[in-house]
């Protein structure tokens, strides 16, 4: 039996609609108010029996139980604020007229098999704000009331807003909409007047003119248009009655200091824009072929010739483009389907959407509403692809969603959050065509390069923690239990067919986080209102129930669905203690505990100190202790003995002079440590003891003390390298120090910058030097010098003589390569050319020659050569200029003397004798293979031809002694002769052998 109840709680009406067995929904009231334009929320809480776990929560329309947010009309607009617990509120936006043409119902699904219920409904009213002036009209001098009133009551103490010309008034925030301006000023308060209520001053009333006025409206304010479309933005204006319109236009920009730009001359817009109107009170924009990129904020502006130049606020345009949504998500045969066209706005046209099947048009989708409905889809009538259109748009479908018979993989949820200990399910569904069969099932992390993924199952780190769950079918479920933080990561699913399809999926992303304890403020002093908060490195996903613990023990009220805990007014005997937190079900793994007033600690702000060498710094630390002990000494120290009382650092001799304690010896204290040098970089603790016997040190604040560095990039450094140098330090400074260049100790001009880097583009020799850095307000402690040295390739080579002047044959010359070269050249090599012809003559910077005549058989002639060096060094190399070596020819007559032409004669009778005997050698194994032949053959060729075997003069083995004759040897001797001696040398050889 259904009950239905009316609560009086407070100033509302509460209506609750309950049954038997323990379902329930409350809502504040029934008809609720909402200001057109703008938000209303809907209160509203269930309840159904313990136990039992929500699966769905959601509002719908009186007709259907069709989610309100998958609805067209309601796009973008509604949220639901409520939670899977017992809140249901509801919250709609940008509330329109038509939005009072419906009632609302919350509906809720349980885990039970009849635990399906929906609350009675709610019925909206909207109304907007108006001013009304009494006396009207008004004159100066009156007595000016302005009311702002609705047609319904928004809230139960509304706070009103008043304006003139758009600017608050001062005075306007009252609880009474009526707003009096004794003794009416026209120089002071005309203008024009609006009201709104605090919480939605985005949406004020209309403006009144009170005396004279310039005016801005649209209608609509904002208006949602379909990519492709065209639209049109309605301004109205007003102005004085002495005042003539000359220009009118729209603009979305306006820059500094200059008037906006018309959009019509836009080039984004051209062609596109065109402007319609009276140039009297009324002007429209119009914009063709709407892009995604329209969706702006744009303004009206008018001028007169008088000189006024007015301009309206935003008109909000919205381009939406289609996307076919599908509940479920994920669809199986059998599944109830209703698939929805939504675009990221409303449309404002009441548009006719069009359902397309595989691209052709379904008979029964035309329809004013953007949801389609499949029951029981079915794989032989349903399965394909399905998009959607506007009427007068269907060039402009939505790209496609399959349903069924396609190859896909979808999680639910796509990103999940666990507590580090528990366990996980991940869920897959997937889908493929009816012709195949799924052989194998898997889940993987990382996709080696060329080859399958490793199944997750077989992964060392998983061993024994991973389960597969799933009916090779369609869902595939991972559970991993025991989680540590490293299971972190981004899972995926694949299924191979026997017929060779394979698939992946995308991320599914999971997130182990465990607990911490954080207090707000923090240090906590007796009378704060502290909060902890038991916080995780991520939102867990199964709504979980905290549980608070001090000292470890379980607090009578901690048992909460929210994950924080309030301590109001703070007190030492009631809350001081140590309090740590615990998801229901996973109590033996709590957060760390945090300490809360009465406690011996000590901590550290911040925890780490890097430092620049020479400068001072100050370590602060913050000490709490039970309220019956009394402070008697505090210290920092370093080393703490074996067996004895750290020694003060005050006392200690390498900090003589340079440390000072400062503290109110209650809860803070403070060690400054002047002229810092590298020796301070070390581990420091803050130690307190108390009258009472109390001892307490800190652990290790760590400071780091640093010099300054200059670092090269690149090292070694060529000739055209893009340089860049940094002033480096081994930590990193907490005081974001500025940094100043030096080259060769002078300031490099500009250079002062929060940057530690100082590039030089392509470097050139003239770079070079030694560059230093420093950190301003500390110059006198600049880095040591590094030097730059730009290495480059030997340039200037050059090839010297020593001594130079004439030679003569057996002096003794020295060559010398030099090169100008960075680093210096290592290797040098000498050439020497002649004629076409170079030659390799030896290595080192210098190369020793003996200068002596070219000799040859036919006697000692000149020297003409041509030398040059190669320098190298590790970046390249260059060749110098030729040098050159002359010694000229010496007389002919030298070469004449009996002895040299008799020493001719002799090589060359020789070599006359040689070539006559191989002649002869030749000839006689000729004659033994003629009288080989048979007879027969011998009288056969005889009588052919007589000549044939009739030796002819040429044929005689001595005619080579003939010395009138040449052989072809004898031709090459002659040519060698010719171009040692010369001819008339030759000649005179040739002669004396002959005779």
């Amino acid at each position: 039996m259904i009950l239905t109840s009316l609560f009086c709680i407070l100033s509302g009406v509460f209506v609750e609609q309950s049954d038997e067995q323990g379902y329930s929904v409350t809502y504040a009231s029934t008809n609720i108010c909402g200001l057109k334009g703008s938000f209303v929320d809907i209160p509203c809480t269930y309840s159904y029996p313990s136990g039992r776990q929500i699966i769905e929560a959601f509002w719908h329309l009186k007709q259907g139980k069709v989610d309100l947010s998958l609805d067209s009309r309601y796009q973008g607009r509604v949220e639901y604020l409520g939670d899977e617990v017992n809140n249901c509120t509801l919250q709609i936006k940008e509330l329109r007229d038509n939005d009072t043409l419906e009632q609302y119902r919350f509906r809720f699904i349980t885990d039970a098999s009849q635990g399906k219920y929906s609350g009675s409904e709610v019925s909206l009213t909207l109304t907007d704000f108006h001013v009304s002036v009494s006396p009207e009209p008004v004159r100066e001098g009156d007595n000016v009331t302005m009311t702002c009133s609705t047609t319904c009551s928004l809230s139960t103490n509304p706070t009103y807003i008043w304006y003139r010309n758009s600017q608050p008034l001062s005075n306007s925030h009252t609880t009474s909409n009526t707003l009096s301006i004794p003794t009416f000023n026209v120089r002071v308060d005309a203008g024009y007047y609006s009201c709104a209520l605090r919480g939605h001053e985005g949406h004020p009333s209309p403006s009144v003119c009170v005396l004279s006025c310039w005016s801005v409206t649209y209608t609509p304010t904002s208006i949602c248009a379909l990519k492709g479309s065209s639209v049109e933005l309605h301004s109205y204006y007003t102005y004085p009655r002495d005042q003539t319109i000359m220009k009118t236009l729209w603009f979305i920009t306006w820059p500094h200091n200059r008037e906006p730009d018309d959009l019509i001359d836009d080039d984004n817009y051209q062609g596109r824009v065109t402007y319609t109107g009276d140039n009297k009170n009324s002007h429209t924009l119009s914009i063709s072929n709407l892009t995604i990129n329209d969706s702006n904020k744009y303004r009206f502006r008018f001028i007169s010739q008088e000189g006024g130049k007015v301009a309206g606020f935003n008109l909000r345009l919205s381009v939406a483009d289609l996307q076919v949504q599908s509940n479920p998500a994920a669809v199986k045969e059998g599944d109830n389907v209703t698939l929805t066209c939504s675009t990221t706005c409303s449309l404002s046209t009441n548009p006719t959407y069009i359902w397309y099947r595989n691209s052709q048009p379904l008979s029964n989708s035309h329809t004013t509403r953007n949801a389609f409905f499949i029951p029981s889809v079915s794989y032989a009538n349903d399965a394909g692809y399905y998009s959607c259109a506007v009427r007068g748009h269907e060039d402009q479908p939505s790209p496609s969603v399959c349903v069924l018979s396609c190859w896909s993989v979808t999680y639910t949820p796509q990103s999940i959050c666990a507590l580090k200990g528990s366990s996980v399910e991940l869920h897959s569904y997937y889908t493929y065509p009816r012709d195949q069969t799924i052989m194998k099932t898997l889940w993987f992390i990382t996709w080696p390069h060329n080859r399958e993924p490793d199944d997750l199952i077989d992964d060392d780190n998983y061993q024994g923690r991973v389960t597969y769950t799933g009916d090779n079918k369609n869902s595939h479920i991972l559970s991993i239990s025991n989680l540590t933080v490293n299971d972190s990561n981004k899972y995926r699913f694949r299924f191979i067919s026997q017929e060779g399809g394979k698939v992946a999926g995308f991320n599914l992303r999971l997130s182990v986080a465990d607990l911490q304890v954080q207090s707000n403020p923090a240090p906590v002093r007796e009378g704060d209102n502290v909060t902890l908060t038991c916080s995780t490195t991520c939102s867990l996903s199964n709504n979980p129930t905290y549980i608070w613990y001090r000292n470890s023990q379980p607090l009578s009220i901690s048992h909460t669905t929210s994950n924080t805990l309030s301590i109001p007014s703070v007190n030492f005997y009631k809350d001081a203690g140590y309090y740590s937190c615990a998801v229901r079900g996973h109590e033996d793994q709590p957060s760390p505990s945090v300490c809360v007033l009465s406690c011996w600690s000590v901590t550290y702000t911040p925890q780490s100190i890097c430092a620049l060498k020479g400068s001072s710094v100050e370590l602060h630390s913050y000490y709490t202790y039970p309220r019956d002990q009394t402070i008697m000494k505090t210290f920092w120290f370093i080393t703490w003995p074996h067996n004895r009382e750290p020694s003060d650092l005050i006392d200690n001799d390498n900090y003589q002079g340079r440390v000072t304690y400062t503290g109110e010896n209650k809860n803070s204290h403070i060690l400054s440590i002047s002229n810092l040098t590298i020796n301070d970089s070390n581990k420091y603790r803050f130690r307190f003891i108390s009258q009472e016997g109390g001892k307490v040190a800190g652990s290790n604040i760590h400071l780091s003390v640093t010099d300054l560095q200059v670092q090269s990039n690149p090292a070694p450094v060529k000739e055209g390298d893009n340089v860049t140098l940094t002033c480096s330090t081994t930590c990193s400074l907490i005081t974001n120090p500025t940094y100043i260049w030096y080259r060769n100790s002078q300031p490099v001009d500009n250079l002062h910058t929060t940057d530690n880097k100082l590039a030089i583009d392509s470097v050139i020799p003239e770079d070079a030097g030694k560059y230093s850095c420093a950190v301003m307000g500390h110059e006198i402690h600049s880095s040591p010098e590094m030097i730059l040295s730009v290495r480059y390739a030997p340039r200037n080579t050059s090839a010297s003589v020593r001594p130079s002047g004439d030679l003569q044959e057996g002096d003794s010359v020295t060559l010398t390569c030099s090169s100008d070269a960075n680093p210096p050249a290592h290797n040098y090599t000498w050439y020497r050319k002649t004629e076409n012809e170079t030659s390799l003559q030896g290595r080192g910077r210098t190369l020793d020659i003996t200068v002596k005549a070219t000799s040859c058989l036919l006697g000692v002639f000149g020297m003409d050569e041509l030398y040059h060096c190669e320098a190298q060094n590790e970046v390249g190399s260059k060749n110098s200029t030729a040098v050159r070596i002359f010694l000229p020819v010496p007389p002919k007559d030298s070469l004449r003397t009996p002895a040299v032409v008799g020493f001719i004669v002799g090589i060359l009778a020789a070599l006359v004798a040689g070539a006559l005997i191989g002649v002869a050698l030749q000839r006689g194994a000729l004659a033994r293979e003629v009288r080989n032949t048979s007879t027969e053959a011998v009288q056969a060729t005889t009588a052919g031809s007589q000549q044939a075997v009739q030796p002819g003069p040429a044929d005689d083995t001595y005619t080579g002694l003939d010395l009138t004759t040449k052989s072809p040897e004898y031709d090459t001797l002659d040519t060698a002769a010719q171009v040692c001696c010369g001819a008339s040398d030759y000649e005179n050889v040739r002669a004396q052998r002959v005779a």
